[in-house]
């Protein structure tokens, strides 16, 4: 079919798409930024703490706790900085797109 022959609910298909893109883009921006930022040194100083108490004497329950604990941590940690990366080719993507 031919540019000149778009007929004006295929225009307005393809206008409420490109609304819905710019919409959704900026959303991730906006929020995946945000949220990439977040200050993580609180999570990984208590992984460290608690490291640190595995140290002492503890029970076999309260290791297993604290372990427990330590993993959901490093959990937490992973999954940011794969936000990080994640937004980082993100942002490298939406840059290659507007040269």
């Amino acid at each position: 079919m031919d540019d000149q022959h778009i007929d004006k609910d295929e225009y307005l298909k393809a206008f409420e798409s490109y609304v819905l893109l710019v919409s959704r883009i900026s959303s991730t921006k906006r929020h995946g930024t945000y949220r990439k930022n977040i200050n993580m040194i609180g999570f990984q100083k208590t992984r460290t703490h608690l490291e640190t108490l595995l140290e002492g004497n503890l029970t076999e329950k309260e290791q297993g706790i604290i372990n427990a604990l330590i993993n959901m941590l490093k959990e937490m940690l992973n999954l940011q900085d794969q936000l990080s990366n994640l937004m980082k080719r993100f942002n490298d993507f939406i840059q290659s797109k507007r040269t």
